[in-house]
């Protein structure tokens, strides 16, 4: 992650876009673009868009030999800090999954982030009381690449291009992850039904799609906003007599968009 020096600022002749990960900000940019649809509403003058994030890289989609099997959960991502998934401090969800046959398959490395061919379901929940505005699809969008069905918590960026219940299961509880697990392994209507509305869905974050959605958005709306900071020096002394308390404006946005007062779908 590169991430510019604080005492970058635009200028007449610099117009600043940059991307916006899971930090706050850059205070003195032009335009982010954002991974949340959530994060485009801003608390101040500030052009915000949002753009996709692309698929993982070299995605390895179920395979079909075992197109019968459904035992395997798939968990992608770390087991400690703020993503950590509450069914990890729930010793009785892995006593279940254990006496009801399922295996919990743990992917920590990123290495082993792209192979869904042994994976039957995807299980990816941070939380199940926070929209968690800041935060992208991409475990809904590889989900839908790989032809697996996903049991995802009630984040805003999976409600923003998914339907619960239709291409995925939205859940609020660990009974509700049971009964999900449970309803997809002896309904497999049901679980087909779901996979194949992923993946008709799932052409639109493919990583050529994702590459025209930038290159639309660096051909025109960036420019054209580009153009008036350039050409309007009103704008540009009004940015630089405000941007002291910039820091300050975004600190408090990131914290409501964390907290579902901002951007909630």
């Amino acid at each position: 992650m590169t991430q510019l020096p604080k005492k970058v600022l635009p200028t007449a002749s610099r117009y600043l876009v940059c991307v916006q990960g899971d930090y706050p900000p850059f205070r003195y940019s032009n335009c982010d673009v954002v991974q949340n649809p959530s994060q485009q509403h801003s608390l101040r003058d500030k052009k915000r868009v949002h753009i996709p994030s692309f698929p993982q890289i070299g995605l390895i989609p179920r395979s079909l030999n075992g197109k019968d099997r459904f035992s395997r959960i798939g968990y992608f991502g770390k087991l400690y800090g703020v993503n950590r998934s509450p069914l990890f401090d729930d010793t009785r969800f892995g006593k279940w999954a254990d006496s009801s046959g399922f295996e919990i398959d743990v992917r920590e490395n990123p290495e082993g982030w792209s192979d869904y061919s042994e994976i039957d379901v995807v299980v990816a929940i941070r939380s199940f009381g926070s929209l968690h505005n800041q935060k992208p699809a991409s475990k809904l969008v590889n989900a839908w690449l790989a032809g697996v069905p996903a049991i995802l918590g009630p984040e805003s960026a999976y409600r923003a291009i998914g339907t619960p219940g239709k291409d995925y299961i939205e859940v609020r509880s660990v009974a509700e992850v049971r009964q999900a697990l449970s309803e997809l392994r002896e309904n497999s209507a049901l679980k087909n039904r779901i996979v194949e509305s992923g993946r008709k869905k799932a052409g639109d974050f493919t990583f050529e799609a994702v590459t025209n959605r930038w290159r639309k958005f660096l051909e025109s709306p960036v420019l054209n906003d580009a153009e008036d900071w350039f050409t309007n020096p009103i704008r540009r002394r009004r940015f630089h007599a405000r941007r002291r308390i910039f820091h300050t404006i975004d600190h408090v946005e990131c914290v409501f968009q964390q907290r579902g007062v901002i951007g909630g779908f």
